[in-house]
Order: structure tokens, then sequence, then C-alpha cells
């Protein structure tokens, strides 16, 4: 007996966009550049084709996005600690993505602030030990100063190691 599955467009969609970062990063790119060059620039790239909602939890009033799994399925190849490198490099990026926020398209470095927090944490606080707010924590709909605003406490926090992988 035969069995075949028929793949959704959004399967096929993940499955090309796994399928080129998986290339890019382990080798298959143009010339011999090292491997963090690849994922530097095959991350995003994969990010930007990524589908996805951020739907507002009723509750909260916080957004949830859709994709988380997708998503962790784009970042698992790249090692934790170059993967919070490269996510905080692409925070403040303006780029128009496939993911979507009020059914308008967000900013690539919102997909990378996503990522960053399925990856790594920090809780900033005050000389007693108190959490205070911070910059690197985004709220949404984020604008472009507030991602500027989270690359530079972030860079911050990544020049010090002082995030915790998740």
């Amino acid at each position: 007996m035969l069995h075949t599955e028929i793949l959704t467009s959004r399967q096929i969609g993940l499955f090309s966009v796994l399928l080129a970062f998986v290339l890019l990063t382990f080798g298959c790119s143009l010339g011999g550049a090292p491997a963090l060059t690849r994922s530097s620039q095959a991350l995003p790239k994969a990010l930007l084709a990524l589908e996805g909602t951020y739907v507002r939890e009723t509750a909260s009033g916080d957004y949830v996005f859709t994709a988380k799994h997708d998503l962790e399925r784009i970042l698992e190849p790249v090692k934790p600690d170059e993967r919070v490198r490269i996510l905080v490099d692409c925070l403040d990026d303006q780029t128009p993505s496939r993911v979507t926020l009020d059914r308008k398209p967000v900013a690539l470095g919102v997909l990378c602030y996503q990522g960053l927090s399925q990856t790594a944490y920090y809780e900033p606080s005050d000389t007693k030990g108190d959490l205070v707010g911070w910059a690197g924590n985004l709220k949404l709909p984020a604008r472009a100063g507030d991602l500027r605003k989270a690359k530079e406490a972030w860079l911050k926090v990544v020049a010090t190691s002082s995030y915790v992988l998740l």
C-alpha cells in the first residue's frame, strides 16, 4: 500500500527556508567564509521568510507569536551564544517581514527580538538587587526607536556576557 502525504504550502515554505538556512550555514554558500559569517547572513534571511502572526491575548493584552515552533526550528542549528550575537545585531533592522501584527508586516528586528527571547534572558537589577525597567525588553508594537534602544541595551549585556541562555 502506497502512503502519500500532501504537504501544505506553509510546510513547503518552512522546509525551503530551513534548507536554504542549513546550506548557507554549513558551507554550501559562495566562497570560503567562516561559519559565523554565513550564519550572520543566513539567519536574518531565514527570519524574513518565516510566516506567522502576532495575536493579542485577551487576558493580558500582550501579543503572542503564533509561529514559535517554526522559529525554533530556524534558530536551532546555530549555537546559542552565536545566535544571541546574531539576533542582537539585527534588533534594529527595519526590513519588513512576512510576519504580521494587526495585519501589517513587522520589522525584522521584531523577529530578532522574538528569537532572542526564545534563546536568552537578562534580568536588570539595581544595587540592592531589585529588578528594574530596561530598554532591552520590548513591548509590541515596537517602533524603530524602541528597537534601536533595545539593541543598545542588549549590546552592553552581550559585551559582559551577562545574559542567561534558556
